[in-house]
């Protein structure tokens, strides 16, 4: 029983470091987190799981303390529990196409931002850097003339704003997680082929206009939707008119969602018009 002890104490304390790390990283608005860090919190905790259930099962043949044992091992495995569940809370968040919130989102959130983090190196062994880009990549026709026009699109947007990067881009040609077209924190995963101007050239402008948004945000900053979009589409690289096609076919295949709804709420998401990409929102945000 003693070793039962040892064993809560050391999970809670594990759990509590680790809760620290992810939600001190996104208060600080730190746009690369540490991968390499939560992944050794991570397989101590599996160690001391793995553990803990093989002593527990050795003492549950023992009736005279069945029962302590039950309760020391609910109590212990309580804060693995909890989050497991931030991960499938944020998965259905995602699958209902709603950005995670709260606590719990937060905590998803920086542990998937810390994995891409760690991945984007094992996955993408070439990169390329520039002012305000690294750009991760594996197999490209033209690498020096894509991140030459990204990085003139990114300067001018810090342009615009008037503001200066805090940290670099990390442009990742390619998926990471299951997950593209997407930007998260510090990180704009987008086309995995060299951009044409008009097909995928958009999307990999559109998603690193996020990550410069991303890069002035406050932790619990939670724009409309139809602002938060809105900034990246604008800022995609096409004219006025194929933008105000878009809106039109998005307004005719959208008629449930009124305008009040997408004033309200980032969980309120938009589809793209036939013909285009699909983009996935973000999941950080500025004021």
């Amino acid at each position: 029983m003693a070793q039962l002890r040892l064993t809560f104490c050391a999970m809670w304390i594990l759990q509590l470091l680790l809760a620290a790390l992810l939600l001190g990283q996104h208060w600080l608005g730190i746009l690369h987190p540490s991968g390499e860090a939560l992944v050794v919190l991570l397989v101590l905790t599996l160690g001391l799981l793995a553990w803990c259930v093989v002593r527990a099962s050795q003492l549950l043949r023992q009736p005279q303390v069945r029962r302590r044992v039950l309760c020391f091992l609910i109590v212990t495995l309580a804060p693995v529990v909890l989050l497991v569940s931030c991960f499938f809370y944020a998965q259905q968040q995602w699958a209902m196409r709603q950005v995670p919130s709260g606590i719990r989102g937060q905590i998803a959130i920086m542990c998937g931002a810390s994995l891409m983090e760690l991945q984007v190196s094992y996955l993408y062994p070439k990169r390329a850097e520039s002012n305000d880009l690294v750009m991760f990549y594996d197999d490209l026709t033209t690498p020096a003339a894509d991140l030459a026009a990204m990085d003139q699109h990114v300067s001018q947007l810090f342009e615009f704003l008037e503001k200066k990067p805090r940290d670099k881009i990390h442009w990742v040609r390619g998926s990471l997680l299951g997950q593209r077209n997407v930007a998260l924190l510090g990180l704009a995963l987008s086309s995995e082929e060299s951009p044409a101007w008009e097909q995928q050239g958009a999307v990999d402008r559109h998603e690193l206009a996020h990550a410069v948004l991303n890069q002035f945000r406050s932790p619990c900053a939670d724009p409309p939707m139809v602002l938060h979009e809105g900034w990246a589409e604008a800022k995609c690289g096409v004219d006025t008119t194929t933008l105000a096609r878009w809106a039109i076919a998005a307004r005719r295949e959208n008629q449930d969602i009124k305008i009040a709804e997408l004033f309200n709420s980032t969980n309120v998401t938009s589809q793209k018009p036939v013909g285009t990409s699909w983009r996935l929102p973000t999941l950080n945000f500025v004021e």
